[in-house]
């Protein structure tokens, strides 16, 4: 299908660019009349176009929708949370409306008033003092969303859960040095409501009076801190080398790699989002993204009990990004996206370096070995990972969107950090969590995502969710008369609502467009869901914690679309007392078969903590994939290249394996007949051919640091089809390196792997420290001057025959 969007002109879905945020801010302050000091500022986003428009406008000819914003603001007179809709190509504020039930977002301004707040008010100052604490301490508290536990509670509550540090490292863990305050703030007025004291024991009783802090020893991590003696010292170097640059192409948002194009948008609550997806030129998602994810607390002790995060409406998954660096977060040659916020005060602030976009080999993509001849066919699995990291406080979320050459994407999140912490009296344990460090309790919890997935298959709109199941052929022996069948029922979903996964019956949903047939298997062009299964939430239906995040009780959820219908518990989270996304969308009368309808999957972890989750959590990961299933007549990575000619360039300079020896043994991998210069395998005659063998045998030998290449080699072992090619190899080393006789070996192979080649050559040389070459002059042989060995590989293609 033919895109009409120019490659120089901005995608319709395109962020809003600093200009435009600044814009958008000016019209709106003109507009209401009111001083700087008047308006405060929440977030400006993009306000998406309709997506029939949209489509006209991509695949149609249509005209380019008009830019709008989404701005979440307060004005000093009212508390009330207000909303503007601002045109950008009409300069007008087309709609306002308020939502006076409803708490936006937090934003970083509000974050450190509150935070400072906190720190500097003399009730808590005093009640600090009864702590006692060592005179290095430094406190610090985390502003936590208040959360639900009262349907009439109207103020913009943050719950301070406080902490010290005894080092002046800024690194230092003070997660790891809980202390039982926790102080309630109003974040309109900045007033103090509660200092509320947090309990230490297996109940709600807390000490009439702080008592003095026991003493204990933090869990640190900060490398500052730890110091060098601290870190493993066997760790070598990998490198990732792309010496032609990356396989994509970046116009302006808009980015093509391996067939794949698609739009890298980017909001403030869900980080990054791929629009208008498409393979080959086929379209096939509208938007993908992650649209909500919750972490309830499975801590009955108040004020635990109302502990509810949800990262992405609370407080945004893009707002809390990290500005990404080559070498950790992301390796290769990569392509960097940044973002932009608003302050209170409406200026625009770049976001640099928020999305990152590299390269990846992710092993064998797909192989088959003929055992007829020993010939294998293989090639690599190149993706491309677009990917986020967002700080929520403690937690750090890696988010990442992966498309591979198969035609898949793949949503992968990876949860790290710090557990949240709390403290509990010295040689306690309670049943609904882990002590993690002396004094230091981090309790289970539930990590609940939701992904959402708008499909436009082959560039139709209206699609049907159905859901397959596997099920035993039973009492039919006309059809099973060995009763070993088993045949694959598939269920069209008609109405909305929500579904489970059935492991038992391999219950799996795909998005189906009935219109399009595939010519091979007769079935309707398909993208089928593989999910992530996990245990839904934990909390009763009757808790502010189920209420507020219905999209937690069912792994998949199909909904008819609608503009503006993107989060799945709402737009609005923050102390939100019910759910108004899924609970109301998936429960509309209206038909959802061979409509333009929506797939969403719920999906996490419920995470028991452990001492080895402190002082910081390694990964966790999930991956859910979205894979054609009859849309396409044939594999479609069948078309990558094998790994030969360019692509082998770089692996004939440096497949190197390193041994310490007296000094150092390498011992090359084997190589074939490849021109280096042209990357092209060498078929031109079988002389020509060897003589290009011993070149990259040279070339490989001299990178890993053998000064005369081959001519140091003490060992060569050729493997040839034909065994009268020897004479001629060896009257090419012999020509080539004059004088020199290692010990050879022959080996007469069925198979070469590279096709169209004759032989592969391995090479072994040593390198000794100068203090031990007179020793192992002296020794009888090899053997005598061998120590301990340790492999060090310097990758490469390896070969190994028997």
């Amino acid at each position: 299908m033919r895109h009409c969007s120019s490659k120089s002109a901005p995608h319709p879905l395109d962020p809003l660019t600093v200009d435009e945020v600044q814009i958008v801010s000016d019209i709106l302050r003109n507009h209401l009349k009111c001083a700087d000091k008047e308006i405060r500022f929440k977030v400006i986003d993009l306000a998406e176009p309709p997506k029939a428009l949209t489509l006209q406008h991509l695949y149609h000819n249509g005209s380019a929708p008009d830019r709008k914003a989404r701005v979440y603001y307060h004005l000093k007179s009212s508390q009330a949370l207000l909303i503007a809709i601002v045109n950008l190509a009409t300069k007008q504020v087309e709609k306002k409306f308020d939502a006076p039930d409803s708490q936006g977002p937090v934003d970083w301004d509000e974050f450190e008033l509150v935070n400072k707040a906190c720190n500097d008010h003399p009730e808590v100052k005093a009640e600090l003092a009864k702590l006692k604490l060592p005179p290095n301490a430094r406190v610090l508290n985390d502003p936590w969303a208040f959360g639900t536990d009262d349907a009439n509670e109207r103020r913009r509550l943050f719950q301070c859960y406080m902490y010290i540090a005894l080092s002046e490292d800024d690194e230092a863990n003070h997660y790891s040095l809980p202390i039982p305050l926790a102080p309630i703030f109003d974040a309109h007025t900045l007033e103090l409501v509660e200092l509320q004291k947090l309990p230490m024991g297996t109940g709600d009783e807390v000490d009439a009076e702080t008592q003095p802090w026991d003493p204990v020893k933090p869990v640190e991590y900060s490398a500052g801190i730890l110091g060098e003696d601290a870190f493993r010292k066997d760790l070598k170097p990998l490198q990732v080398l792309q010496p032609q640059g990356p396989s994509f192409q970046i116009f302006g948002r808009r980015v093509e790699w391996q067939k794949w194009s698609f739009t890298q948008g980017w909001t403030l609550r869900e980080g990054p989002v791929l629009h208008d997806v498409q393979y080959d030129g086929r379209p096939l998602f509208y938007r993908v993204s992650m649209s909500e994810m919750t972490v309830p607390y499975g801590d009955p002790r108040t004020p635990y009990h109302r502990k509810q995060a949800f990262d992405l409406g609370d407080s945004g998954f893009g707002l809390t990004s990290n500005s990404l660096s080559l070498g950790c977060d992301c390796l290769g040659h990569i392509a960097y996206f940044s973002g932009v916020r608003v302050t209170g005060d409406g200026k625009p602030v770049v976001m640099p370096n928020v999305v990152c976009m590299h390269e990846i080999d992710d092993g064998i993509g797909w192989k088959h070995t003929n055992f007829r001849n020993h010939k294998s066919s293989v090639v690599r699995n190149r993706q491309l990972v677009i990917q986020c990291t967002a700080t929520v406080a403690n937690y750090e979320y890696i988010l990442a969107f992966v498309l591979d050459q198969a035609a898949n994407i793949h949503i992968e999140v990876r949860a790290t950090g710090i557990v949240s912490t709390m403290p509990i009296r010295q040689g306690l344990h309670v049943p609904w969590g882990t002590v993690v460090a002396p004094g230091v309790l981090a309790v289970n919890h539930q990590h609940i995502f939701c992904a959402r997935i708008d499909p436009i298959l082959d560039g139709d709109s209206k699609n049907t969710i159905a859901y397959d199941e596997c099920h035993p052929v039973v009492n039919e022996p006309d059809l099973d008369p060995y009763g070993c069948a088993f045949r694959v029922n598939t269920t069209p979903i008609e109405r909305p609502g929500g579904y489970e996964l059935d492991i038992t019956k391999n219950r799996t949903f795909k998005i189906v467009n009935e219109a399009r047939i595939n010519p091979v298997s007769g079935k309707p062009h398909s993208y089928k869901l593989h999910p992530v299964p996990s245990q839904m939430l934990m909390m009763g239906p009757k808790t502010f914690n189920f209420q507020r995040g219905i999209f937690t009780s069912k792994a998949i959820w199909v909904t008819k679309y609608n503009d503006d219908e993107l989060w799945a518990s709402g737009e609005f989270t923050n102390q939100s007392r019910e759910d108004t996304g899924l609970a109301i969308w998936a429960n509309r009368d209206e038909s959802v078969k061979n409509e333009d309808v929506v797939l969403w999957h719920s999906f996490g972890v419920t995470h028991v903590t452990r001492p080895e989750d402190f002082p910081v959590m390694p990964v966790e990961k999930f991956v859910m994939s979205l894979k054609p299933a009859n849309f396409f007549e044939v594999n479609p990575s069948n078309d990558v290249p094998r790994p030969v000619g360019e692509m082998l360039r770089s692996a004939g300079i440096a497949t190197t394996t390193t041994v310490p020896l007296a000094g150092k043994l390498v011992t090359t991998t084997t190589h074939v007949g490849l021109d280096l210069e042209t990357g092209e395998l060498v078929t031109s005659s079988i002389e020509e051919e060897f003589t290009a063998v011993f070149i990259c045998l040279d070339a490989a030998l001299r990178h890993a640091g053998v000064d005369e290449g081959v001519g140091g080699a003490h060992k060569i072992t050729a493997y040839l089809l034909n065994p009268g090619d020897e004479p001629t190899m060896q009257q090419i080393f012999r020509d080539r390196y004059p004088g020199r006789s290692p010990a050879w070996a022959t080996v007469v192979v069925p198979g070469i792997v590279v096709p169209e080649m004759h032989a592969e050559v391995q090479a072994e040389a040593i390198i000794l420290a100068a203090r031990d070459v007179e020793g192992f002059r002296g020794a009888k042989s090899t053997r005598d001057a061998t120590y301990d060995l340790e492999i060090m590989s310097w990758g490469g293609r390896g070969v190994e025959h028997l």
